[in-house]
This record gives structure tokens, sequence and C-alpha cells, in this order.
């Protein structure tokens, strides 16, 4: 009864087979070409772009209002020239010929530039005949260590916010994801009250949260209630120290005090400041909200902050949401480093933050429960899949699609009864018997959010071959298209992914109607995209792979990391990137990955000929049970982990000797 109950549950995640209420309509060429199936012969070596100007060998390592120090990392001993530009001009602020020597090993010095203006962004450039590396550099507003904290200059934002690319976005603050934020210099007239009219509480311009006017029309004039502004900087502390005060001037247009959602699910977080830490010891302090109350006068906030360890960096957020309509306004944004009493604290009615710190727990190496009857060879490709007890029929049919390659399946169970279930239908099938290995992970039940990150390290621990690929239990891979992948023999992924190199192979992921049968390889693949049975997965998620592009390719070819790519690939087992454990549930897991790897120096390679497929499914439980306050956490994870992970190409988080995800890099 047990055995049929879990496949009764199995089974309810199969009425994904209805037929689509749109045709699938891929945009395909006109002139459509097919080839073969993969050959297992050495592959053609991928055309690689050439290497863009790389960061790591300057990395900034203090700053004051006028000053910068600079840790300059030479690729060897010799003379060097580096110069200070002063961002946009190209003029040269200062430069210095130095004759750079070997010390224990290192070809490194500290270069000191003084007599800088204050607050202003730098570019440094390290070149020997022609330019090796840049990095852009910066000051610091007198006595504060925020950066641009009155608004006054913009910049393009970030590439994970090219939603704003239109917008005028204050430098060194990032927008979130949807709403986002916008800087406003001048008057600003409400357009819900036109009698009303918000001016900065100093100098020209201020940050706003809220619709904004562009192009002659109101952009999001009636805000939807996902639509989260807001906008945040990581500061970092050059001199570390266990205290800091944070000050902010805020107002509200007078709707606001009547336009919050009845049903607002997130109430603690609609209108508020939140402050994330990072101390020196790398361990992450998620956030502490403070709500903000809505005021038409500009009202002060102040947070007194302080933690066990020295402080190595603050998240400052600031959130505007669960509102209809209306607009909040910053200005004046300070964080200093302060020891002042806790009387004086009082005295300012200041909040008072006593941060606990509470570390990301890293995963052991997990271990095989049930093991595979056949064992895999040395050189064969392993996939590595992450799940709950109850998609067990999904990881069958994947078995089956792999035609007897090697994978491993790390499953979340959170009672033992889950396990016994799962092994019992495990040992009655026999692809699952003989190919899969199988490893627990306990949690809570307690703990709602699906633990994917961890799910998917545990997963690449447990395999036991040269080269994994990390899929979810929804994709199938292309039966004829992996021949090469899982061969005994083959030396092609050896090839294509030399030891020396760190590479990304990445296949395309595509969607079949639900009434044909899956495609086995690129020549069936390309018959149904052509006969509108079929189309790409997800562009959005996918278009750094050019789909357009990979239809007539003959030969792999690298692409670079785009806004929201979430690349399925390849990879070296013991060059594999980690995944940051702090993401679990829905959100940005893999695209986190994504980044890291692009900033620790992985190449991606789109292959030409394989391909995985997505099977359509029921919306899962942690993906529709997701929260407001949930997906408002993850997002700032991200924001901090885009900020903090930093370029660090020597020293990549490869899973088995992870570092902490916040390690500092004071050397």
């Amino acid at each position: 009864m047990a055995i049929a109950l879990l496949l009764h549950k199995a089974l309810s995640h199969t009425k994904q087979f209805q037929r689509p209420s749109e045709p699938l309509k891929p945009d395909l060429p006109e002139s459509l070409t097919t080839h073969s199936a993969s050959k297992c012969e050495t592959p053609t070596q991928p055309r690689m772009r050439p290497r863009s100007l790389g960061s790591t060998c300057i990395r900034q390592i203090d700053a004051t209002a006028t000053r910068l120090s600079l840790e300059v990392n030479a690729p060897r001993n010799g003379k060097f020239t580096i110069f200070l530009q002063a961002k946009g001009n190209g003029e040269s602020i200062a430069s210095a010929s130095v004759t750079i020597p070997t010390v224990n090993g290192s070809s490194s010095f500290v270069y000191v530039v003084e007599n800088l203006l204050h607050d202003t962004p730098y570019t440094a450039i390290l070149q020997e005949g022609t330019p090796l590396c840049r990095v852009s550099v910066f000051t610091l507003p007198p006595g504060n260590l925020v950066q641009n904290p009155s608004f006054e200059t913009d910049a393009p934002p970030l590439f994970l916010a090219t939603r704003f690319h239109e917008r005028e976005t204050p430098r060194s603050w990032t927008p979130f994801y949807n709403g986002g934020a916008v800087r406003h210099c001048g008057p600003f007239v409400d357009p819900y009250d036109t009698y009303s009219v918000y001016i900065p509480r100093s100098g020209d311009c201020f940050l706003l949260l809220g619709p904004h006017y562009q192009h002659n029309a109101w952009q999001s004039f009636t805000p939807q209630e996902d639509l989260f502004y807001g906008a945040h900087q990581s500061v970092r502390l050059w001199q570390k120290a266990k205290h800091v005060s944070i000050n902010a001037w805020y107002l509200t247009s007078a709707i606001v005090l009547n336009s919050l959602h009845r049903d607002c699910k997130s109430c603690k977080d609609a209108l508020s400041l939140v402050i994330g830490v990072v101390t020196v010891d790398g361990q992450w302090h998620d956030g502490a909200t403070i709500p903000l109350v809505a005021s038409t006068n500009w009202t002060k906030v102040c947070v007194f902050l302080s933690a066990p360890r020295a402080i190595s960096s603050v998240h400052v957020y600031f959130h505007f949401h669960e509102h209809s309509r209306g607009h909040i306004f910053v200005d004046d944004v300070s964080l200093v480093v302060d020891d002042i009493s806790t009387e004086k604290t009082k005295e300012e009615s200041c909040h008072t933050l006593n941060i606990e710190p509470s570390p990301v727990s890293q995963s052991t190496t997990p271990h095989i429960h049930l093991r595979s009857g056949i064992r895999p060879n040395p050189s064969q490709l392993t996939i590595a899949v992450p799940l709950t007890y109850d998609r067990i029929l999904r990881l069958e049919a994947m078995s089956r699609l792999y035609g007897g390659g090697p994978i491993v399946a790390a499953v979340l169970i959170r009672e033992e009864q889950e396990a016994r279930l799962f092994e019992q239908v495990w040992q009655k099938t026999a692809w699952l018997r003989n190919y899969v290995d199988v490893g627990f992970l306990k949690r809570s039940a307690d703990e709602v959010a699906l633990p994917i990150n961890a799910l998917r390290n545990a997963a690449v621990r447990l395999a036991q071959t040269e080269f994994v690929m990390m899929l979810d239990v929804d994709m199938t891979p292309a039966t004829k298209a992996f021949d090469c992948f899982r061969s005994n023999s083959s030396t092609y992924l050896s090839a294509l992914l030399p030891k020396h190199e760190r590479r990304i192979a990445v296949l395309p992921v595509f969607i079949t109607h639900i009434h044909h049968k899956l495609a086995c390889d690129k020549e069936e693949l390309l018959v149904q995209l052509n006969s509108r049975v079929g189309t790409s997965y997800c562009a959005h998620s996918q278009k750094a792979n050019r789909v357009k592009r990979w239809y007539a390719a003959n030969q792999g070819v690298e692409t670079f990391f785009t806004t929201d790519y979430e690349p399925y690939g390849i990879v070296r087992r013991e060059l594999h990137p980690h995944y940051d454990e702090r993401f679990s549930g829905y959100g940005f897991n893999k695209i986190a990955w994504a980044v890291a790897a692009s900033r620790w120096g992985y190449s991606f390679i789109v292959l030409d000929d394989a391909f995985v497929t997505h099977l359509n499914h029921v919306e899962n439980s942690w993906v529709s049970d997701m929260d407001v306050p949930h997906y408002l956490v993850t997002w700032r994870r991200f924001l901090g982990f885009v900020s903090e992970e930093g370029s660090d190409e020597d020293r990549p988080r490869v899973i088995g000797t992870e570092r902490s995800p916040f390690e500092s890099r004071t050397r």
C-alpha cells in the first residue's frame, strides 16, 4: 500500500502531459540544414572569443576621501606601468613605472595614490607594453563609507539589472529585480496629487522608489502587487570594526499613508530599511528589518550596529512594495565606524542591532546509501540529479533515456519512511538498480524551502567519474547525442575539457510537444523544430546559448554570461564550481552559480550537437508556496552574493574544497 501511495504521488507529476494552450512556434531561420548525431572522434576545438581585459591583477584594499591603496599582482616579475584614470574621460590622473620583484613566490606590491577627488570612480590599468588588466576603483565621501550617498551621480545599471537600462540609475546603487530604483533630480510632481511637489533634502537629486516618468508616459503607473521597488549597496569597511552607525533620510508621498494592500503578505518589509552584515570570518547575517513609518516630511532613520566579530562589509537595502500606489524618496545615506555609547544611541532614538551571524552549514560528503550494480568507468559522464523522493519515476525515465550511463541522485527526505519507500521502488526497477547511485539528504520537516543547492553539491560529491553534468529531474538527455558521453572508451570529453582549463561545456535546452516522442539527436530535433512541434526552452534564461546560431553550428562556440543565465553543462568533477547553499527554495540558485563561475574565470562553451529536453510539469509546491518575505530574502542574498563574491579567479570555490561563502579576501 505504501508503495502504491508513493507511485500515486509520483504519477501526479505527470499531469504535465496536457496540450499547451498556445502552439509552440520557434523562431527558426528560413533555411535549416541538419547535422548528423555526434561522432566520438576527437571533437573540433571550440571557437573561443577574444579574451576581454581581466580585473584580477589589481585589487582595491583601502580607500579614503582622497587616497586609494591598490594591491597589484603581476603575472611575473619585471617592469610594469600602472595608470589611474578618471572614469569616462580617459585622462591619466596618476601613473608610475615600477619594477615588481618576486617575493615569496608572489610578484606583487601596494600602490598608493593621494590627493584625489572625493566620492569619485576611477579606472586603474596595469600594462606591460599593452594593457594586462583594468579594474574600477573609487574614493569615498568625506567621513562616510557609503558611495554616492546623496545620489548626485548616475551610471549604467549593473548587468543583473538590464530591465532598467533606460532609467537614470544612481551610481553604486543596484536596483531591485523588477521594480527597481530611479535617480531623480529636481522637484518631483506627484502624479496622484499635482498639488504635492517633493524636493531633495540636499543637493539636486534623490533616490525614488515607485513609478517613474519616462518617454512622456508614466511607467508602471499602477504598480502591480509583485513589483518590488528597491535599491542596494554593499559598503566595504576597509578598517575593520565591530560598531558602525547608519543614517538615512526619507519621506513618502501622501498617498502612501493609505495605499497599503489590505491582504498585505509582508507588511513588515513593505516600507523598510534592511541591514545585512558580513564579518571578517566570512559569516553572513541575512538582515535585520527596520520598518519605516510613512511621513510626508523628511524623516531620519538611525541604526547603531554592533557585531561580536569585526565587520567586513555592511549591506544596505531600501524596500518599497505591497502598496497600490505612491512613492518613497531617500537622500543623504551615511555609514561611519562608530563606538558610540548606548546612552547616546537612545538619545538619538537610534535602532540598536546586535548581530549574531548564523553560519551556513556546508554539507559534508554524503554517503551512497544505494549503490548501483553496474559500476561506471572513470572516463564516463555522470549525470547528477537533485530531487525529492516522490520524483522517482522521473529519475527512472532519465536513466532509460541515458541508456545505461551512470547517474547519481541526491534525494531529500524528511522522514525515514520516505527513504524506505524510495529504496523499495529503486530495488524493483532495473534501470535504477543497475545505473543510479543514491544518497539521502535528511532535513527537518519544519524546513519548508527546498535546499536545492545543498542537494546539488551533495549530488556532485557522489559522482565517481571524471566528468559531471548537473540536471534537474525534469530534464532528459538526448539518447544518441549522449553516446560519446557514456562510452567507456571515448576520449571525447577529455579532449573537450582539458585538465588545465576551467571550461563548462554547455548544452542548450529544448521542449517538445507532449504528443511527439523526444528527439534522440540533433537531426530529429531540427525536424521537430521545423515542424513547429518543438521550441527552445525558457528563452530568457537560455539566451546566452544563442540557439539561432546553434541550429547550423558544426563546432562548439564560446559564449558569455548574460542576465539571468542558467546554463546546464558538463564540468570536470575536480573543477566543478560550488553551489552557494544560502540559496534555498525558488529563485537565483542557478543564476548565482553561473555568476560565480563566470567571475572565477570559467569559459562557457556551447556544444554544437548535444542537447537536453525539458519535460513540462505541474508547478512544484516549493515554487507555488513561495511567499513574499522569502522572495525578498532570496533577492537580498543574491545582491549580496554578487557584490561580495567579487572577481577572484585565482581561488575559485570548487565542490569539496569550499571556503565559507564570504571568507575574507585579506591576505
